[in-house]
């Protein structure tokens, strides 16, 4: 199996086995193959999504290939890390079976690896951020929800008032979230802000950039620390 429309001069593939199926993934996709880490199960999950483990100090998606493939459990014995737009996503397999070189013409024959499942598995990462919306309202929260910084922006210039602004400081579209701060703070003077991170996504910040943010909760945290977060940025000194 393929993982999408074929390049004719992509010819190296990583060929992995998870559960009954065997897959091909292109080698410049690949970032690394590695034993299992401890992975932090996620509620309300696709039963493929296994939830979330720590590679490279940031935290990352794992996707049970086998289960996505509707092929069984892998028995996971390999992660493989792969690129997938701005994220990294880690694929359980059984076995990394090694690097081979096949005809493209070949491949168009094969169904795309995720031609069946990649609405579910696009949707299941988007709902680690709903998570964070439900945690909100359970800590007694009132929220509201952009996905976008000019989304965020609109709501403020409709009327609406902030105590708090909490964002990924990687956003879809053009603006990321320090951007956002920056924009939200010139329409609300004093608005406090709380940054979130993981996933590799900076939105183009540099890593010594984003250790200068003063209140910053990294991916994944628990409800406890994420109030804890939200009581010490609300309870500090507006900003000049």
């Amino acid at each position: 199996m393929g993982t999408g429309g074929v390049d004719a001069e992509a010819t190296a593939w990583l060929l992995c086995r998870a559960a009954t199926c065997l897959c091909a993934l292109p080698v410049d996709h690949v970032n690394e193959v590695m034993r299992p880490l401890p992975i932090e199960p996620l509620s309300h999950m696709p039963q493929f999504l296994l939830g979330l483990c720590i590679i490279r100090g940031l935290p990352v998606p794992v996707v049970d290939a086998g289960l996505l493939l509707n092929g069984g459990d892998s028995r996971t014995k390999r992660l493989v890390t792969i690129a997938v737009e701005d994220r990294t996503i880690a694929l359980a397999v059984e076995q990394v079976i090694g690097i081979r070189s096949i005809d493209p013409r070949a491949l168009n024959m094969l169904q795309p690896l995720l031609q069946n499942t990649a609405g579910d598995a696009v949707e299941a990462i988007r709902a680690l951020d709903r998570v964070t919306a439900r945690q909100l309202r359970a800590l007694g929260y009132r929220i509201h929800d952009a996905e976008t910084g000019p989304a965020a922006l609109a709501i403020i210039d409709a009327g609406e008032r902030f105590d708090l602004l909490f964002t990924d400081i990687g956003l879809p579209g053009q603006m990321n979230g320090i951007e956002l701060a920056d924009r939200a703070r010139q329409r609300l003077p004093g608005l406090r802000v709380l940054f979130t991170t993981g996933y590799g996504n900076l939105g183009g910040q540099s890593g010594d950039a984003v250790s200068q943010l003063e209140f910053l909760i990294h991916k994944p945290y628990r409800s406890d620390e994420l109030a804890a977060k939200l009581r010490a940025a609300l309870a500090s000194d507006p900003p000049a």
